[in-house]
């Protein structure tokens, strides 16, 4: 009788062990954690008037958990990013600062990730009402991340903004610095991607 119930034990034990030792992957984890956070967090999005604060605690110790376990894995670079996201959504501007500024003081950081940084950062200023932090934002980006989907666009953004705003005049200097930036890039890279970008934009 003991050695069926041992057998039996042992049998639920062994399939845990199985069952960890095959989802012990990192990454694999990492993903899983970060996938029940966004689905979570799609919930408080969706009706976020009614939902309780222990779902937002929730969402917000799983993507930190998330950073410190696997702070190696590709699921940790989205989750920095979810995490920043997070905070905005819930108007915590200077916590989405801190979150955007950990992720452009990475080392090795690629160009694509530091470029949408750098824009998050400016849509946070422009949030707090700081317009002039978030087109120091943008001036990063429009200098040294022009060779990037955002960075070479984001002139175009400024002036945009200043049309929004109903203030034409300075739309209009916007615009015409435009103009000069994405000529000077036409000249300065003919018949290259980023040429053919410039001139679809001038």
């Amino acid at each position: 009788m003991k050695k069926i119930v041992l057998i039996l034990i042992s049998i639920p034990i062994i399939a845990y062990a199985a069952f960890t030792l095959f989802s012990a992957d990192p990454e694999y984890a990492a993903e899983r954690m970060l996938y029940k956070a966004a689905k979570i967090n799609e919930k408080i999005m969706s009706n976020p008037d009614v939902v309780p604060p222990s779902m937002r605690d929730y969402v917000e110790k799983s993507l930190k958990n998330i950073l410190e376990k696997y702070p190696k894995t590709d699921a940790a670079k989205a989750t920095r990013f979810a995490l920043a996201e997070f905070y905005v959504s819930n108007k915590k501007y200077d916590k989405a600062l801190d979150a955007l500024n950990s992720i452009i003081n990475m080392k090795n950081a690629d160009r694509g990730t530091l470029s949408m940084a750098h824009f998050l950062k400016g849509n946070v200023y422009e949030r707090k009402n700081q317009w002039d932090g978030a087109l120091a934002e943008y001036a990063i980006l429009r200098d040294k991340y022009t060779d990037t989907q955002i960075g070479i666009q984001v002139p175009m953004y400024i002036g945009n903004y200043y049309t929004a705003k109903g203030e034409d005049a300075k739309a209009a200097a916007a615009y015409r610095e435009a103009a000069a930036f994405y000529n000077r890039l036409r000249g300065e890279h003919k018949g290259k991607v980023m040429g053919y970008t410039a001139s679809s934009l001038l």
